[in-house]
Formats: C-alpha cells, structure tokens, sequence
C-alpha cells in the first residue's frame, strides 16, 4: 500500500485484504445456517431456527444464533493467535457441525417417534455410524486445534502452550 502511491490503489489493496480474510466465514454466514433451518424444520434442532421473518423472508433466528458463533470464533481467533490468518480455522464450526449430525443420529436412533419408524437393524447401524462419525469429528477438531502438524496457525505460541506434548 505504501509503495504504490496512489490512494485509489491503496484503498484497493487494504480492503480487498480485509475482505480476503473475512470471506472465510461466508460459508457460515451462508450454508450453515440453511443446515440450521432445515434441522430445526425436520424437528432434530428447536423449531425457534425454522421461523421465518415475515417482513425479511429468513430464517432470521438462525441467523442471529449464526452470528454469534461467527462472532465467538473471530473473537476466539483474535485472542488465542492474535492474528486473522486463524479466521481459516472457522473451518472448526463446520467439522462440529458434523459431530453434532452424528450425536443426533445416534439420538434419533434411540428415540421411539411414531413418525420415524425404521427396522431395528436401520436403528443400529445408525447409531454405530452415528457414533463413529462424533467420534471422527472430535478428533479432527482436536488435532486442528491442539496440534502444530495440522493446527489452524503453526507455531503459534498459543497453541503450543495450549499443547505441550505435541
């Protein structure tokens, strides 16, 4: 910015370097909340998520829950590596996402709704893969977050003091 000495180009550059860091969280301001509204419209989330605003034509609950989150993570990335190259480790909320789409097939599975009749062996193979998909996505979080092999920002002081036996 400074060695271009043209204030229009200037702008340009700080910007578009701004927006190229914060374009990562697009995917949750967009898809994530879609998942929200669909989970909370087939039942599994509180149906809070599945209203639609009159006047806005969106789910707008799950939208305000979506910014929270959004803004937790970008607070979190702030304070944890004091950079916003860790804002690409929002990509934690959706590998939670999945955890938690695998907790409630295991809760489907073992729920008895008259609506949601499946043969015991569908209930458990639902549950075992229920099971294994949280498992497989705490497991990623945890070695995006905890470690410096596949961290969100390596040799971040942070997270080495966050995981000393790494």
């Amino acid at each position: 910015m400074v060695v271009s000495r043209n204030a229009i180009l200037s702008w340009f550059i700080g910007i578009s370097s701004v927006t190229w860091y914060l374009a990562v969280l697009a995917y949750g301001a967009i898809v994530v909340v879609r998942y929200w509204f669909a989970l909370a419209f087939d039942r599994v989330w509180p149906s809070t998520f599945a209203y639609i605003s009159p006047r806005l034509g969106t789910p707008i609950y799950a939208h305000l829950f979506d910014l929270a989150v959004t803004a937790a993570l970008i607070a979190a990335a702030g304070f944890l590596y004091n950079t916003f190259t860790a804002l690409y480790g929002a990509v934690v909320e959706a590998i939670i996402y999945y955890m938690v789409v695998g907790i409630a097939a295991v809760i489907l599975a073992t729920l008895r709704y008259s609506s949601f009749n499946i043969s015991g062996k569908s209930r458990t193979v639902l549950i075992v893969f229920g099971v294994l998909m949280a498992g497989v996505m705490a497991y990623l979080t945890y070695e995006f977050l905890a470690t410096r092999r596949s961290g969100a920002v390596t040799h971040s002081p942070t997270v080495l003091s966050l995981a000393p036996w790494c």
